[in-house]
């Protein structure tokens, strides 16, 4: 099951229904249940990437494991062989990381405790800090619904900013359409309080009774990064298993 993300000049019809007026509980529970589940996300992504010295474009293939475990595999099709870029992993037993070129031009091997990875590794932190902000926008832990870990503004009249904490530590600031509760943005900001990205969401599509975005541009001013990801296939559960 497959969607080119950066395909066809038209924007398809949104996936989001038009939805009555809800009070912010409402909106919370709604969001909470669109982005549950346990199962491992799989997708086939297309990235454009940018920094102060590096720009390039290469594929990657990444899968998410609720609720916080993230692997990530770049690499660039040459015809008839393959060159690896990068290689990262996160799980509640540390990191590893993998850079076939690194700032000196020689590989980086590296792996640890998570903490240390977003200093270590300044230019890949957004991954860590953002990691399901990603792949699941809205994320909500509902155990954060009912002890105040959650704070909801107005911004406009169809238009919500839903502040909570993603699994990495780091608090997010999703804006959200009040009228369909598409997620249109996320502000990631460290446990420190320092700026560690922003994203920006288009091209959804309804798969597996979830709103994946098909295109999703990342930045992280501080760093000089710049991200944009198109998504070429999404499965959920075991890679392969149509579900």
């Amino acid at each position: 099951l497959g969607l080119l993300g950066g395909l066809g000049a038209c924007a398809a019809p949104s996936p989001f229904p038009q939805l009555p007026p809800m009070d912010d509980g409402a909106i919370l529970e709604l969001l909470a249940e669109r982005t549950a589940g346990d199962d491992e996300i799989y997708g086939e992504l297309e990235f454009d990437y940018e920094d102060s010295q590096n720009s390039g474009s290469f594929d990657v293939i990444a899968t998410f494991t609720p609720p916080s475990s993230m692997e990530m595999f770049a690499f660039k099709d040459l015809v008839i062989t393959q060159e690896d870029i990068f290689q990262m992993s996160f799980t509640p037993e540390g990191y590893r990381f993998s850079l076939v070129h690194g700032p000196d031009g020689d590989p980086v091997e590296s792996s640890g405790e998570l903490a240390g990875f977003p200093g270590k590794h300044p230019r890949f932190r957004g991954f860590f800090w953002a990691r399901e902000a990603f792949v699941l926008p809205g994320s909500l832990d509902p155990a954060q619904l009912g002890n105040g870990g959650v704070e909801v503004r107005d911004l406009a009249a169809t238009r919500k900013q839903i502040t909570t904490r993603l699994s990495s530590g780091a608090s997010v600031a999703w804006v959200v359409r009040t009228d369909t509760l598409e997620v249109l943005s996320a502000r990631i900001t460290a446990p420190d309080g320092s700026p560690a990205g922003q994203l920006r969401y288009s091209r959804y599509f309804l798969k597996y009774g979830r709103f994946f975005p098909g295109k999703v541009v990342f930045e992280d001013l501080p760093q000089d990064v710049r991200v944009t990801v198109y998504v070429d296939l999404v499965e959920v559960g075991e890679p392969g298993d149509e579900g």
